[in-house]
C-alpha cells in the first residue's frame, strides 16, 4: 500500500474541512466547480454534504444521496436540493449519475464496498468525477484471491486520473507497521494539478484534520513515504 500513498499538494488551491469536527468530516480541495455531489453512505450523518451545499449554493449545485440501510436522511439545512436513494452503492446502480457531466464531486463511506465500486465502473466515469473523499477499509465486502493485489490495484486504477491531495488516519482502528487499516484519502482529476503542485512535506494529521473519534488521541503517521520523487 506505500507505493500508493503519495501526496500532491496543489499550490493554487487551499484546503477546507467540511462536515462534523470527527467522524463525517472532511478535508477536500476548495475552488473547483460542481454540478453533482453524489454522496455514499450516510447512516446517521448528512453534515459533509449539507456542508458542501452551503459553501458551494452559489453553483447551484445539487445531491443524490445513497444509502440502502436508512429510511431517510437526517434533518438538514438543505434538505430540498438532496435526492435521497434508500440503495446501497454499486457501479452499475449510479451510471446514470457518473454521467451526468464532468464535474461531479463523490463522497464515499461504504464499509468495505469502495474497491469493488472503483473495480467495476469505467475510466470514462472516473474522469467524470473532479474531486472524491474516499475512506478505505481493511476489511472488504468482495474478498477475492490476492486480495490486497486487489485492493492496490483499485487505488493504482485511481491513480491514472486523480491524484492524492489529501490522506487521514481513522483513529477508530488500529495502525500496524506504521500503514492505517482505515483511512480516508481526497483525490482530485489530474487536469486541475497538471505540473502545479509540490509533494507534501507535512507531517500528518495536519491541522485541520480531527480525529475520528474524539475520545482517543488521533494516529500520528511517522516514517511513511507520503512524498517521493
Amino acid at each position: 500500500m506505500e507505493e500508493v500513498i503519495i501526496i500532491k499538494n496543489p499550490t493554487k488551491y487551499d484546503k477546507i474541512r467540511l462536515g462534523k469536527n470527527h467522524d463525517g468530516g472532511y478535508v477536500i480541495m476548495d475552488g473547483l466547480e460542481y454540478n453533482l455531489l453524489i454522496g455514499c453512505g450516510i447512516a446517521c450523518d448528512i453534515s459533509f454534504e449539507d456542508d458542501f451545499l452551503e459553501k458551494y449554493k452559489h453553483q447551484d449545485v445539487w445531491c443524490v444521496a445513497l444509502d440502502g440501510t436508512i429510511n431517510d436522511i437526517p434533518n438538514c439545512r438543505h434538505r430540498q436540493r438532496i435526492q435521497f436513494q434508500k440503495s446501497n452503492i454499486k457501479g452499475n446502480n449510479i451510471t446514470n449519475l457518473l454521467n451526468f457531466g464532468e464535474s461531479i464531486f463523490l463522497k464515499m463511506d461504504i464499509e468495505g464496498s469502495e474497491y469493488k465500486f472503483f473495480d467495476e465502473i469505467s475510466e470514462k466515469e472516473l474522469n467524470n468525477i473532479s474531486q472524491m473523499v474516499v475512506e478505505f477499509h481493511s476489511k472488504i465486502s468482495v474478498c477475492p484471491d490476492g486480495w490486497e493485489n486487489y485492493k492496490i490495484n483499485c487505488i493504482k486504477k485511481i491513480l491514472k486520473t486523480h491524484d492524492m491531495v489529501h490522506f487521514h488516519a481513522n483513529n477508530y482502528v488500529t495502525v500496524k507497521d506504521n500503514i492505517p487499516k482505515v483511512f480516508e484519502a481526497t483525490f482530485v482529476h489530474k487536469k486541475y494539478i497538471k505540473d502545479d503542485y509540490k509533494l507534501n512535506d507535512k507531517p500528518l494529521p495536519t491541522s485541520i484534520d480531527h480525529a475520528n473519534n474524539s475520545s482517543v488521541p488521533d494516529h500520528i503517521l511517522k516514517g511513511f513515504p507520503y512524498q517521493r520523487d
